[in-house]
């Protein structure tokens, strides 16, 4: 969409928004009329990115377009801000009091779609599907019964890893009210008018979420103190979505999330691209472990050889060990036939 936009040869040009979640337009004209931006087909395609605007201003930001970022094939083992979905069982029951257990520790379920068709095939009143937001699962009772749709843990976490226990609120869809447990990974957090900054990084290291909230001094201006958000997870895991847009101030990405990626191989030869979260790669080559500590601009050579080098410096040390503990031995099993004299061990049968 962006690139479209700024393809049209208009004074306009798009971006996507500091907090990565819509889209920002700016007016590079320097004109004064008014920027207009409207539907141009029947599908009212403006008003879903949430772009139209008919107003004199230099630039316009559509908020949050709520961005899958969850789908079926989201693993497990990355759900959960990075800290995966334990294996486990839990209990679901829809508004006309049926129950299911649902089990996620049997062969190939490995992903949100396989937790999806597990609870869509239970057989009770209850439809499970990625939410509106793409941001978590989302159960809908289908019962239409007097009780309350709620979910419930098993033998582990599982249904708190998923983002799904308790009791279900009720909500319009399609002008009936409804039942829904609402998965979503989000986490609001609200700021008051009186609110200082002491106060908002305490709330946002009580929330719970993976991410480390601290103030640091910058020394600059009437105004040197800043916020700053870091990952708890390291690698593409610690990615953090934060929209600002209703908070009235923005953040800058200092660091981007991302993964340590490794060429193995030749790339003119079909090289194979290794990645790790963690800086290391320990089934690359069985019995190597490499741990990368910078960027290489050209390829590294890793020499891996055999040697005896260690062998015999064991050995050596269990030869050395032993004629110590002889002499140890010998100094306290003595026996002097001249003065009839003993080591303190003599005779003992411990020796």
């Amino acid at each position: 969409v962006i690139r479209a936009i700024n393809a049209a040869g208009i004074g306009i040009r798009a971006e996507v928004n500091k907090s990565a979640s819509g889209i920002v337009l700016h007016d590079t004209t320097g004109g004064s009329s008014n920027v207009i931006v409207a539907n141009g087909d029947a599908t009212n395609t403006a008003d879903k990115l949430q772009l139209t605007v008919n107003a004199a201003q230099t630039s316009f930001d559509s908020g949050s377009l709520h961005r899958q970022f969850i789908s079926r094939q989201t693993r497990l083992a990355d759900y959960n801000g990075g800290h995966g979905v334990t294996a486990g069982k839990f209990v679901i029951t829809d508004s006309d009091g049926a129950t299911a257990l649902i089990d996620t520790t049997g062969d190939g379920v490995e992903t949100i779609g396989d937790v999806l068709d597990l609870i869509n095939s239970a057989g009770i009143g209850v439809a499970a599907s990625i939410n509106d937001r793409g941001d978590g699962i989302r159960l809908v009772d289908t019962a239409g019964g007097s009780e309350t749709l709620r979910v419930a843990n098993g033998s582990h976490d599982t249904a708190s890893d998923l983002r799904i226990v308790g009791d279900a609120e009720v909500v319009d869809i399609g002008g009936a009210p409804t039942q829904v447990i609402d998965g979503s990974t989000a986490v609001a957090i609200e700021i008051s008018a009186t609110d200082t900054l002491e106060d908002l990084v305490e709330n946002l290291n009580a929330s719970g979420l993976p991410l480390a909230a601290n103030l640091f001094h910058d020394g600059s201006g009437t105004t040197p103190y800043r916020l700053s958000l870091t990952a708890s997870e390291s690698g593409s895991a610690g990615r953090l979505l934060i929209d600002t847009t209703a908070a009235g101030f923005a953040l800058d990405e200092i660091v981007a999330a991302q993964d340590a990626r490794l060429l193995f191989g030749s790339p003119a030869a079909g090289g194979i691209v290794a990645s790790s979260s963690d800086n290391t790669f320990d089934d690359l080559i069985g019995g190597l472990s490499l741990t990368l500590g910078e960027p290489a601009a050209s390829p590294v050579t890793i020499s891996v050889t055999s040697t005896d080098t260690s062998i015999v410096s064991a050995v050596k040390t269990l030869v050395d060990q032993f004629n110590k503990l002889r002499d140890k031995i010998d100094t306290h099993t003595f026996f002097n036939e001249e003065d009839n004299s003993t080591g303190i061990l003599f005779s003992s049968n411990e020796t």
